[in-house]
């Protein structure tokens, strides 16, 4: 991969007279009718080889990470984002690259939510459930956990930085959720994306609606990564590291989990 993917999908994607990019999005919202889809950067795409941005990537200050490896049918993230312009053979769905390197990552603040997402809450429902899974997980990871621990107090100590007796942590002291970030492809080439479709039906009687979209492959090595801190002298950073683990590999990750995409194998 020599080139910032993330530049070519959301600034390049569209050209003009051949040979010139532009910025597509504004002409096109404009009006513009001399815009069209330049189908040799849907190849750039789908065949680009994964280059280690281990380096850039990997953060000096994390001091908890572990490798999932994505399965079939592969992982879609950042399809909130706008793309589509009403094209023939576009990607219409969006999707997250890294600024800087182009890669596409796992955006902390959605694994983050994700992992939130589990514990209970003022406004969530099934909180009993939901106090019984992580109870139950971490008893799994200490084979012996304390029947009186206080799931609310640990979610507002990992998520919102408040200690069992209420003060506030500290912003550089709190647990931080750095990005995720594929550094290695098990598959032929070193590929990692790939296109894909989803089929509207919004009427029996009438055509389906095929929507194209970016993602990456099964058989993609992802870090995830933390700094992560000790909770009591049972709940460690190390607790919580694998606590974290479990739910991801239990949940998956990303957009659309409900049909199979985002969920990972542990193959180390």
């Amino acid at each position: 991969m020599s080139e910032n993917l993330g530049y070519l999908f959301y600034k390049q994607y569209y050209w003009r007279n051949n040979s010139i990019a532009i910025p597509s999005l504004q002409r096109i919202m404009n009006g513009s009718k001399d815009c069209k889809i330049n189908l040799a950067i849907n190849s750039k795409l789908v065949n680009s080889e994964l280059q280690n941005f281990d380096h850039i990537l990997s953060c000096l200050v994390q001091n908890k990470s572990f490798e999932l490896t994505t399965i079939y049918p592969g992982l879609l993230v950042g399809s909130g984002y706008i793309h589509e312009a009403g094209f023939e053979n576009e990607f219409k769905i969006g999707f997250h690259f890294d600024y800087t390197t182009g890669i596409p990552v796992i955006p902390g603040s959605s694994i983050k939510g994700m992992l939130r997402s589990v514990f209970p809450g003022k406004a969530k429902s099934n909180n009993d459930e939901r106090k019984k899974y992580i109870k139950g997980l971490i008893t799994e990871i200490l084979k012996n956990t304390p029947a009186n621990i206080d799931i609310e107090s640990l979610e507002n100590q990992i998520f919102d930085g408040i200690k069992q007796d209420g003060k506030r942590i500290p912003v550089y002291q709190r647990d931080i959720f750095f990005e995720a970030f594929p550094f290695e492809s098990l598959n032929n080439d070193q590929k990692f994306l790939s296109d894909d479709y989803i089929t509207h039906h919004a009427d029996p009687l009438k055509d389906p609606n095929p929507v194209k979209f970016l993602k990456i492959l099964p058989d993609v090595k992802f870090r995830f990564q933390f700094k992560l801190t000790d909770y009591d002298e049972k709940i460690t950073s190390v607790v919580k590291e694998e606590l974290f683990k479990k739910i991801i590999l239990d949940l998956g990750v990303g957009a659309k989990t409900n049909v199979g995409y985002g969920y990972f194998v542990d193959r180390d």
